[in-house]
């Protein structure tokens, strides 16, 4: 049994609202632990105010086109403000959701019956209500903007992020969400010309290439430890073991991945996640793999008199993680 956070069954969002609603954020939440203090006269030691875990925010995602002829492409920038796609998942890839000022229920357009979209077109009233975010390049640090004529790059935000960057998202009836510019409610889409490149630019279509698959990249950062406080490990090769240390390879990112399930990403090794086969195995798979759904499991409170907390894999509903 590990020694983590209780059960997070909670929507995919809920962590980005948390933020919002004025609950303390660690210092050390982008994912590093807690920096020493500096060199200088000798004080008592500090007192550990946010121990493990520890939520990363902002949230980091991908953002995975759902329009057929893009199958598998993800959202890109480069360092010069170019937005395309690619099939990779790296750091050119993922981008924080940073909660921007909730929009103002006034500013729908339309009447209220209509503002959550209901109709399915995601036309009349997508602002209403709403929250907006900013979804800022982890790796290149820019903001993505469009333009009046649709077309989308990335800019530099400054102290004064522009107001064409924010964003709202939408569930789509296609599966997904709608990426909608808060600026003029058009959606964040792919356009596939008969040659060349794919674009990324506004639609107003509110079809399939206009839809994106969220995944969180980021979670919460925990240690995996057995009641003989011994810790769960990922090495550079994949490997896991147990051992007595308590250092960043013992450090697990704890992913939702939807529908109450999470995903245990090694927080130093980010390709590697734990899966459990059939027969009990458990090992380090590449994070995407194909691995028939052995990368998810639940967490649920262990009985009292155990403490801690049951780690069931989600394709092996009968497997719970262990120390043999």
């Amino acid at each position: 049994m590990a020694n983590m956070a209780p059960d997070r069954t909670h929507d995919v969002f809920s962590s980005l609202r948390r933020k919002r609603s004025g609950d303390p954020v660690p210092d050390d939440a982008a994912g590093s632990p807690a920096r020493p203090p500096a060199a200088g006269p000798a004080l008592p030691p500090p007192e550990i105010g946010h121990p493990f875990p520890v939520l990363e925010q902002p949230a980091r995602c991908l953002f995975t086109s759902l329009d057929p002829r893009c199958a598998g492409h993800r959202l890109t920038s480069t360092r010069k403000g170019k937005v395309g796609v690619s099939r990779s998942r790296g750091e050119r890839e993922q981008f924080l959701l940073v909660p921007a000022a909730s929009v103002d229920a006034t500013e729908g357009t339309g009447n209220s019956e209509n503002a959550d979209g209901a109709d399915g077109t995601g036309t009349v009233g997508k602002k209403a209500g709403r929250d907006r975010y900013y979804l800022k390049s982890y790796k290149f640090g820019r903001y993505l903007t469009p333009d009046s004529a649709g077309s989308v790059g990335t800019a530099d935000g400054g102290d004064d992020v522009p107001g064409r960057s924010a964003w709202i998202l939408m569930r789509s009836p296609h599966g997904g969400h709608f990426l909608i510019s808060a600026s003029d409610e058009r959606n964040l889409g792919c356009e596939v010309p008969p040659r060349g490149a794919t674009q990324v630019r506004l639609g107003a279509f509110n079809g399939a290439s206009e839809s994106w698959e969220v995944e969180f990249v980021s979670g919460e950062l925990c240690f995996l430890s057995s009641p003989e406080n011994l810790q769960l490990r990922c090495d550079l090769a994949g490997r896991t073991t147990l051992t007595l240390d308590r250092r960043g390879w013992e450090v697990w990112r704890f992913v939702e991945a939807g529908g109450g399930a999470v995903r245990i990403v090694s927080w130093m090794h980010a390709q590697f996640c734990l899966t459990c086969d059939h027969e009990g195995a458990v090992s380090a798979a590449a994070v995407g793999a194909d691995v028939g759904g052995c990368d998810t499991w639940t967490v649920e409170t262990a009985p009292d008199k155990y403490g801690g907390v049951l780690l069931k894999s989600v394709a092996c509903a009968r497997r719970v993680l262990c120390r043999r």
